[in-house]
């Protein structure tokens, strides 16, 4: 057994979306949907935005460095441990099974089946089984991970290429003092790095679970997609997303959609761009005054007219 530092270090606990399909993840269907009023129009914002935004982290696991998911806020633990991942990964082939200690406690065991030990070929696949996996990084990881390539093209080592890879995560769990979430479903990641200074990236599939200590969040039909473009000083950022969102946080399911799409600058919040929450016959939509300030617009009868509107902010949203 050899020691090994992986790149996996706190699970970044995203709901997520795609351009794709993550296959039959066994996601229960969502729950019926409930009256948008404005006594929990907030609330039901604040979930919508907050699945929608860290759906995105995902990509991190095709390997984006940090890149994407540029904005901040979440409940997230899934994709933070996960930036590079793949990459770093692939320096270990041809492998498996081989069992590595993690830095201060517990192992992680990597398998796969690479057509080519130069390159990435659809039908690769890379499998990784955490075992109270400690790399220091503040979160312990358990549960399994399993990537299987759809498409590739370009230079992996040298950063520019273009991947799709369906990812399955089973009782994949990341606890951090006593907290603990896990991941359980299949999602569809895209990532292109070809045409820089921008970088483009999807997140989506079929159903994602995630279990927290306190709530549980399932994601449907959904899908993240982000550019980001890195030449200027403070890289700039666009981002649209679409789903179906039920927790145990909220009374019921709401699907969200972004009818104008969010821009922002890098590491902050954005400053323009609108999403709307959909419920039963009723609608509230949360629209970017600037990177500090939003506002969310109600509509509790369902006529396409907003009667009311709630001032709020970002912070106060991801709180």
């Amino acid at each position: 057994m050899r020691r090994f530092i992986h790149p996996l270090p706190l699970l970044a606990l995203v709901l997520a979306g795609c351009g794709g399909s993550g296959g039959d993840s066994g996601t229960p269907p969502p729950s019926a949907s409930f009256p948008i009023t404005s006594a929990n129009a907030q609330a039901a914002s604040a979930k919508a935005w907050q699945a929608a935004n860290d759906s995105a982290s995902y990509a991190e696991l095709a390997g984006t460095g940090g890149i994407i998911s540029s904005s901040p806020g979440g409940f997230t633990k899934v994709s933070a441990v996960s930036s590079g991942w793949l990459p770093r990964v692939l320096e270990k082939i041809p492998f498996g099974p081989e069992t590595f200690a993690c830095l201060v406690s517990g192992t992680v065991t990597y398998s796969g089946d690479i057509a080519d030990a130069t390159t990435l070929t659809a039908g690769d696949v890379v499998n990784a089984e955490f075992d109270a996996c400690d790399d220091g990084a503040g979160a312990v990881i358990d549960g399994a991970l399993s990537m299987t390539i759809d498409a590739f093209s370009g230079d992996l080592a040298g950063g520019a290429y273009a991947i799709t890879l369906t990812i399955e995560l089973s009782d994949f769990q990341a606890s951090v003092g006593n907290e603990a979430e896990v991941a359980n479903g299949a999602i569809t990641v895209s990532l292109d790095t070809t045409s820089l200074p921008v970088i483009t990236a999807s997140v989506g599939g079929d159903g994602l679970t995630v279990d927290a200590n306190a709530a549980t969040f399932s994601l449907t039909n959904f899908l993240a997609q982000q550019s980001v473009d890195t030449e200027p000083f403070i890289p700039t950022f666009t981002f649209v997303a679409s789903g179906t969102l039920d927790t145990s946080e909220l009374p019921g399911s709401v699907t969200y959609t972004t009818p104008t799409e969010f821009e922002g600058l890098a590491g902050e919040y954005p400053y323009a761009g609108a999403l709307r929450v959909a419920g039963e016959n009723s609608a509230a939509r949360l629209v970017a005054i600037d990177n500090v300030n939003v506002r969310i617009d109600v509509d509790a009868d369902g006529d396409g007219n907003y009667e009311s509107n709630i001032d709020t902010t970002w912070s106060e949203l991801d709180d």
